[in-house]
């Protein structure tokens, strides 16, 4: 039939190549096809069910790995014990039902929101990077690429021999120290401002950073240098002004990403939530004594109710440790938080690979994120 012949053969009903006859063919084709072409592996159903789950729990128990999860949960068990089995001098007990309407409004509420501004900014962060990666590639090319034709005047006649290697290592350079400084730790915690050896680790972190911003600085002033030097061989005045619009955005995407290091969401919030995790079961502590069955209450039992407290302060807590980890969109390999942290060196691979194949031979050898005058380790409490 005409439906499983190509294209260029209905006009001629030679049959060179059949196709599905059914959009649903197709479609498991390709699927198929798609999945050959990746080299992936094929599971059933049921066997990616099982494999979710035991990703989640390692997930989850990444995530709660903490001495404030202990913490919590050493509160979470003993105030229904304490409250079942605690007796007043006159004998009355302290278990009563209780609403849960404060915790969902002092605690579930602003940590919810603050887990939702965290992810505004990490996906902000994602798109200043894009930007800066997108034009730190498109300034690149145009130093090694751009041709502008006039007669005795093309760059091959014009511009040294070395300037796109020394462009390429301007910009290797520059990657590396932009990742160097969003890699910092963060020294934006209740710690470090009320501590002595936070405020001390602040300033050292803060800093460096200065330090690296200066470098930053440094290596895009020389970048503008090199399009001085396009323009002195020949380069019309419109494609400089083009390569100027691409520094304009590329250090506009850095200054954003700059100023995501430095500022986080509200402290207080976190300060809050911090407290209120470790009160809300001593609150919370007679009703858990009620719902056990203290006094002449019929109640499910003292270890289910000691469960239930446990539950309800790690759900708490595994809320607020997300929100901690997220807090920080940048990670390096020693405090990678999991695929919600932003992979630096894998986001600039694409930038770096291209720009090392026209670095000089002694730069390439070397090491590519290390910056001068900065140290390669930090010391953070």
């Amino acid at each position: 039939s005409p439906t499983n012949l190509s294209l260029t053969d209905r006009g001629t009903g030679n049959r060179r190549c059949a196709v599905p006859s059914t959009p649903i063919a197709a479609m498991e084709s390709a699927r198929e096809n798609e999945y050959d072409s990746w080299g992936l592996t094929h599971y059933s159903g049921a066997t990616c069910f099982f494999l979710d789950l035991y990703s989640s729990c390692v997930s989850v128990f990444g995530i709660l790995k903490s001495v404030q999860t202990l913490a919590v949960a050493f509160v979470a068990i003993g105030a229904p014990c304490f409250f079942f089995f605690y007796r007043e001098s006159d004998g009355n007990e302290l278990s009563f039902n209780m609403n849960w309407t404060l915790i969902s409004i002092a605690v579930l509420f602003p940590l919810t929101m603050s887990v939702t501004s965290a992810f505004a900014r990490r996906e902000r962060a994602i798109q200043d990077l894009a930007v800066l990666n997108a034009n730190l590639i498109s300034i690149f090319l145009a130093h090694r690429d751009w041709d502008w034709g006039t007669p005795g005047k093309n760059r091959a006649s014009q511009l040294p021999p070395t300037h796109v290697g020394l462009m390429a290592q301007e910009v290797a350079t520059l990657i590396g120290t932009i990742t160097r400084l969003l890699q910092a730790p963060n020294v934006n915690k209740a710690r470090h401002d009320f501590t002595a050896p936070g405020l001390r680790n602040c300033t050292r972190v803060q800093k460096q950073m200065d330090l690296l911003d200066s470098q930053i600085q440094g290596h895009f002033g020389q970048m503008s240098i090199f399009v001085e030097d396009l323009k002195r061989a020949g380069l019309p005045g419109n494609e400089a002004s083009r390569i100027r619009q691409y520094f304009t955005v590329a250090l506009s995407a850095y200054m954003h990403l700059r100023s995501i290091k430095s500022y986080r969401t509200p402290q207080g919030i976190r300060t809050f939530a911090r407290i209120f995790i470790l009160l809300t079961p001593i609150v919370m502590g007679p009703y858990y004594a009620y719902l056990a069955g203290a006094g002449d209450s019929d109640g499910v039992g003292l270890p289910f109710a000691c469960f239930f407290s446990f539950l309800a302060s790690m759900s708490m807590q595994g809320l607020f440790a997300v929100r901690l980890k997220m807090e920080d969109p940048f990670s390096d390999g020693e405090r990678k938080a999991g695929r919600d942290t932003i992979d630096l060196d894998r986001h600039f691979g694409a930038l770096n690979r291209l720009v090392r194949k026209e670095l000089p031979i002694e730069s390439s050898q070397g090491e590519g994120n290390t910056s001068e005058g900065v140290a390669t380790k930090y010391t953070v409490v």
